[in-house]
């Protein structure tokens, strides 16, 4: 009986894990825009980049929403739990996650409408503008797209020669590097199989801002991609260095490939 005991005890703590895996390894936490009893959205205007995700919860009264263009809204979410968005019975392009004139309270799916990831920010497309279902034009919001045009200050690769793997820096072959606090650092593959992940998480991850998760994702718990790529040209993490002082360590390696270390150190701006 004991030996039952552990043995689920055993399997529900692997399943909890797992759970807290693959919601990390969908990015960041969300951010949360609330559908109040004072029939209004808050935040009514909401910033959102590439890769970051978004709640649309119901605290209060009843509530839907609506973005007056459903066609960009769905071509900038990727939907991870929720309603869907459709017509219903609105004109146009209007999408919906119910039909004019409902809503559900916060008691009805834990008050959740949309759990969804910017995928995408197309040419064009910088706001997208929203109301309630129920409450019309009334409670109307607004999500401003900001597209990441920041450029890389430095720039590491994975790549593979004859067989032996290792990290190539600005383009020298290198392993550490000395960076300075706001700058830009990004990790690429090349060529061959690669993945990377920061052996002192714990510890670094206070110095570290992601700005984009890796183009094969990014396990913001663990500080490491959730597997390796062998696309050329595909980003495994882009960062900026934040609130470290100067002679901070920063070490790294491949997921891969064990012998491939290397390590970023924060040196003074002499500006």
């Amino acid at each position: 009986m004991r030996y039952n005991q552990n043995v689920s005890t055993l399997i529900l703590l692997i399943f909890l894990l797992i759970t807290v895996l693959q919601k990390e390894s969908n990015g960041q936490e969300p951010k949360v825009i609330e559908g109040t009893g004072g029939n209004a959205w808050s935040p009514a205007t909401l910033k959102l980049k590439t890769g970051d995700v978004v709640e649309f919860k119901v605290t209060g009264s009843t509530h839907g929403v609506a973005f007056n263009n459903g066609d960009h809204a769905i071509q900038v979410f990727e939907l991870l739990d929720g309603f869907e968005l459709k017509q219903h019975d609105f004109s146009g392009t209007i999408r919906s996650t119910h039909a004019n004139g409902t809503g559900i309270n916060k008691d009805n799916n834990g008050g959740l409408l949309i759990r969804a990831k910017v995928k995408a920010i197309p040419d064009g497309v910088s706001e997208l503008n929203y109301f309630c279902s129920l409450h019309g034009n009334d409670m109307s919001g607004k999500i401003v797209l900001e597209k990441d045009t920041a450029h890389a200050d430095h720039t590491i690769h994975g790549v593979s020669d004859d067989g032996k793997q290792s990290w190539i820096v600005n383009g020298i072959p290198a392993a550490n590097l000395d960076v300075k606090v706001g700058e830009i650092i990004e990790w690429r593959v090349r060529e061959g199989f690669h993945g990377l992940r920061f052996t002192s998480w714990a510890r670094d991850r206070k110095h570290i801002a992601v700005i984009k998760d890796g183009d094969i994702g990014f396990m913001h718990l663990l500080g490491r991609n959730p597997t390796a790529s062998k696309v050329e040209n595909d980003v495994m993490l882009r960062v900026r260095i934040d609130d470290a002082d100067v002679g901070t360590e920063i070490p790294f390696s491949s997921l891969v490939h064990p012998s491939m270390k290397g390590k970023l150190t924060v040196i003074a701006d002499s500006n």
